[in-house]
């Protein structure tokens, strides 16, 4: 398994898959060299799963016979309900799962998963494993578990668990170091921007207020807190969907528009998203907050489209709120005069094209109603603040919980 030769690897997704969870562990794989196939075990001609907070994600394939025949490195599969659930129900795939973990190849599952599919279908007996909280006791109850753990990821041989979303970036390093080696892990981990603390190469870097926010909207009994995401055919994979996970588990209703002639988008490693729709749909609306992944050849064109463009400036004018990861506080904000008069970060690469680069050296920057972060490794906290900013701080602290986050 030490070998860097190019893996395969199979993440079947449902109805109610977790999207974070999956989008981290697809995304990470690829970066790494890995062949991933997502795999839809929901019958019918479509392969769109709307994920458990409502992100439509077009899986590669449906998961046929003949996708089963396939032998694997690694399967693995996402939490999420009443996705695991799911997972668990579909036969073909349970005789595929007990198969893998027979051969001594590589099975992995996160959060919901090791309790609702593994421990179901005896693939955790005599075996260490973890899960998410609210799911840990089954394993704790369950006398045929070897032993459950509260670890954050449990490696036991050719097995793999881990815990939730906020421990996703780690499950999906180990399970690249089990199938092509601590070399190939370490250079993965590098670009992501990841804090030491979770198996990342980057400092403890600060969020960074150069002027507050404003604060929270106030809204009438009923009324959403709006946001729209702006997103195009290689946007990044990560930033995209955890940025938006986080801001629905926080109580937002997201808008996904695509900057492209059609509402499909492929992301910068793969991921299809189905959108709500195109840019275009929803320029007469209001938003409390318009953002921006990062990813090339995305920025680029969200930097291209006139009508985004439009909208963040009215945006800027107005005193609300827009933000950008990644690429997209250079390529876009920079590029389209949207900083002026604002301090901002990057990804290191882009940094060099900041006008000011007096405070790039920190995970977010708010000034005033302009929000910016550095790249698929502080996605988590870009979300995170932006919901403080939105709903504030106990809010934020509220769902950090379920994410099973590290700070």
């Amino acid at each position: 398994m030490a070998s860097v030769a190019a893996r395969t690897a199979l993440l079947p997704v449902a109805h109610g898959t977790e999207e974070m969870e999956t989008a981290v562990m697809a995304d990470v794989l690829r970066r790494a060299g890995a062949r991933v196939t997502l795999a839809s075990v929901e019958e019918g001609p479509s392969r769109v799963v709307k994920a458990s907070r409502g992100l439509r994600i077009r899986a590669d394939v449906s998961l046929s016979a003949s996708e089963l025949e396939k032998e694997y490195d690694l399967m693995a599969l996402p939490g999420g309900m009443p996705g695991a659930a799911r997972l668990r129900d579909c036969q073909p795939l349970a005789e595929a799962l007990k198969r893998q973990a027979n051969s001594g190849k590589l099975t992995a599952a996160i959060c919901a998963a090791p309790a609702v599919v593994l421990r179901s279908h005896g693939i955790l007996n005599g075996r260490k494993a973890t899960a998410h909280p609210g799911f840990l006791h089954e394993l704790q109850e369950d006398s045929t578990v070897g032993a459950a753990t509260e670890n954050r990821v449990e490696v036991d041989g050719n097995l793999i668990t881990s815990r939730g979303p906020g421990t996703a970036y780690e499950f999906a390093l180990a399970m690249t170091e089990a199938t092509m080696g601590k070399d190939v892990r370490d250079k993965t981990a590098t670009p992501l921007l990841l804090a030491r603390e979770i198996g990342g190469a980057s400092d403890d870097l600060p969020i960074t207020v150069v002027s507050p926010a404003p604060p929270p909207p106030v809204k009438k009994e009923g009324e959403a807190i709006k946001v729209l995401l702006a997103v195009a055919d290689g946007s990044e994979d990560m930033e995209s969907v955890i940025t938006y996970d986080v801001l629905v588990r926080g109580g937002a209703s997201v808008t996904i528009a695509s900057v492209m002639d059609n509402k499909d988008i492929t992301c910068a490693n793969g991921l299809g998203i189905e959108t709500d729709g195109l840019i275009q749909d929803f320029e007469a609306s209001e938003y409390d907050l318009i953002v921006l992944p990062g990813g090339m050849p995305g920025a680029e064109h969200l930097s291209k489209c006139k009508t985004l463009i439009s909208m963040l400036r009215k945006q800027k004018e107005s005193g609300k709120l827009y933000a950008a990861i990644c690429a997209s506080p250079v390529v876009v904000f920079e590029t389209n005069g949207l900083l002026e008069g604002k301090k901002a970060t990057a990804y290191p690469a882009f940094q060099p094209k900041l006008k000011d680069p007096s405070v790039i050296k920190s995970r977010v920057v708010i000034d005033g109603n302009c929000i910016t972060s550095q790249g698929p490794g502080t996605s988590f906290d870009f979300g995170l603040t932006l919901v403080e900013c939105l709903f504030g701080k106990a809010k934020a602290e509220e769902i950090k919980g379920p994410m099973v986050m590290w700070n």
